[in-house]
């Protein structure tokens, strides 16, 4: 049997076959055995099984995908969350210290509010003013005034480079003064 050559028969000619009672017309071929038939179902089923879990095994790691992907948002928000709490936890104890600390100066300022206040010197009423009289002041504006305005003038009058006299031109430029343009005044129009 195992020398004879073996027909080239898919599984559903091999399951017709199986079906059908009529082994007689296939018999000069090669007669099925029932082993082999269940062997045949038995590897069939586990094909079809195997088909069915990978199916689900794609669903599963699609499923996984979907969550792995949504991780990194949701354990930075979760970080973020942490934070917040103990920055709220953190203020909540200062302001709670707080409170203790005011709640325990108040009663402190009850129990000492004599002791808070030194008189080191009594108070007196002045026997003289302690600013000097206006008179003074008006004075010394007068004074001051008057040595500024001078101040300044003579310090226009250094820095003035104008001339205004033919002696001053004969000095500058080392010339005679040929004429001098005569000052006209305005005339009135009635």
């Amino acid at each position: 049997m195992l020398t004879t050559e073996q027909p080239d028969l898919n599984t559903d000619q091999l399951w017709d076959i199986a079906s059908s009672n009529t082994l007689s017309e296939i018999s000069d071929i090669q007669p099925l055995l029932v082993a082999q038939l269940q062997s045949l179902q038995s590897v069939r089923s586990r094909f079809e099984s195997l088909n069915e879990e990978t199916k689900s095994l794609r669903s599963m790691v699609a499923e996984l995908e979907e969550k792995s992907n949504s991780f990194g948002s949701r354990a930075k928000e979760m970080f973020r969350l942490q934070r917040d709490v103990q920055i709220k936890r953190q203020l909540y104890d200062e302001l709670i210290e707080r409170y203790e600390m005011a709640q325990l100066t108040g009663s402190l300022g009850l129990f000492e509010q004599n002791k808070r206040v030194k008189i080191i010197d009594l108070p007196y009423t002045p026997s003289t003013p302690s600013n000097l009289p206006i008179i003074v002041f008006i004075i010394a504006g007068l004074f001051a005034g008057i040595g500024l305005g001078i101040g300044m003038a003579t310090l226009t009058e250094l820095f003035d480079t104008s001339i205004r006299r033919v002696d001053q031109l004969e000095t500058l430029t080392k010339a005679p003064v040929i004429t001098v343009i005569p000052k006209v005044s305005p005339t009135r129009s009635n």
